[in-house]
């Protein structure tokens, strides 16, 4: 991590958590989300460097066994006078020791991504179990233990410390054997996925039995290895008849990868079912890339695209938020050829969005935005 000499703390407080993302009973990996978010709405702030550091029980984890499986949210691009360029750094594991983890997220170009009341991930780490009869014993490193857990952002042009909230320690199960030797809390029956007419991807799964059951958590990928969460669904809580739901996806690319994780009312998730859909409405002559800057936006984005695959004058922009709901949509010109576009943002509250551009016979790739002030 960089180091930075600093007087004074921001006005920001930002709490962090550790979310089980995986657990491999049989062949004993362990999958940990790393989340953090603003402590309450007095203490937003803009999330600049990182470095989350955390202890665990050597007897449940080997040493020195820590991976990054994949980086979160704050992985992040900004369009930099025409040149696409990273928001943060890669995420490394730099000053790990032994078992001690440090996970460390550098700035790399504008102020970073807004800090809200919702948990943002961060990353999820992969780990080797040694022991599956061993607990956990997670511990965050607070300022009481060196070196501490660090979040910056900026005020006024300077890079400030954010000041130090909750450290939710617990995993909602103390030791791998109170979740493995437990029934699971969901009977799965099927997950399937159709294509729409609309263009949208329509979910659909069944459940036999339910037990303290609070909500699915509906993830989505374009390459079958990074997932961001797309959608949640309230569970039934505890039930012994079918029960059908649904959720659909606004916002398809042209191969859709889902994942189904089922938490209870603890907290602890269950990573239930994957499957994968081509959509019908992208096919070799209508799939139009797009690109979307500046990203962050704040009150007026950009859309460059090359239009050779259809005759219309004028085109729908349309942007849904993150659980596929759309939020605005603006009626635009369109030229032959290369075309720049231009479309409103003021009214959107920060957050995640996802741009899509939609012809009389094409529809466009989905492209992601984030929403500042």
């Amino acid at each position: 991590m960089v180091a930075f000499c600093v007087i004074g703390f921001s006005q920001g407080q930002f709490d962090v958590r550790f979310n089980l993302n995986t657990l491999d009973c049989d062949g004993e990996q362990l999958l940990l989300d790393i989340d953090v978010r603003a402590s309450d709405t007095a203490s937003t702030f803009t999330i600049a460097e990182q470095n989350y550091r955390f202890s665990f029980n050597r007897a449940a984890i080997f040493a020195n066994s820590t991976d990054i499986d994949n980086e979160g949210a704050l992985s992040n691009f900004i369009l930099d006078n025409g040149v696409l360029t990273a928001l943060y750094s890669p995420h490394n594991l730099e000053g790990s020791l032994d078992t001690i983890v440090s996970y460390n997220i550098e700035l790399a170009g504008g102020d970073g991504v807004p800090a809200t009341l919702e948990w943002i991930n961060v990353g999820t780490l992969a780990f080797t179990v040694a022991d599956i009869d061993e607990c956990l014993d997670l511990t965050w490193h607070n300022r009481s233990l060196f070196p501490p857990t660090f979040v910056s952002t900026f005020e006024d042009g300077a890079r400030l410390p954010v000041n130090e909230g909750a450290y939710i320690n617990d995993l909602t199960f103390s030791c791998f054997s109170d979740i493995c030797a437990a029934a699971l809390p969901v009977e799965l029956t099927s997950f399937d996925a159709v294509n729409a007419e609309d263009c949208t991807i329509e979910l659909t799964w069944k459940t036999a039995t339910e037990t303290n059951n609070a909500y699915f958590k509906i993830e989505k990928s374009i390459d079958g290895i990074n997932y961001e969460t797309i959608g949640k669904v309230e569970g039934k809580g505890n039930s012994n008849t079918q029960a059908v739901y649904t959720f659909t996806d606004r916002s398809p690319s042209l191969d859709n990868y889902y994942r189904l994780t089922q938490v209870d009312i603890s907290g602890t998730a269950t990573l239930g079912s994957k499957l994968i859909i081509r959509s019908t409405c992208f096919d070799d002559d209508a799939v139009n890339t797009i690109e979307v800057f500046p990203n962050p936006v704040s009150n007026r984005g950009s859309v460059k695209f090359y239009n050779t695959n259809f005759d219309d004058t004028e085109l729908e922009l349309n942007i849904s938020d993150a659980l596929g709901r759309n939020v605005h949509t603006e009626i635009l010109p369109v030229n032959e050829g290369a075309n720049i576009v231009h479309f409103n943002t003021e009214k959107l509250i920060p957050g995640t969005y996802f741009v899509q551009l939609k012809g009389n016979n094409w529809l466009s790739t989905s492209e992601k935005i984030v929403k500042i002030d």
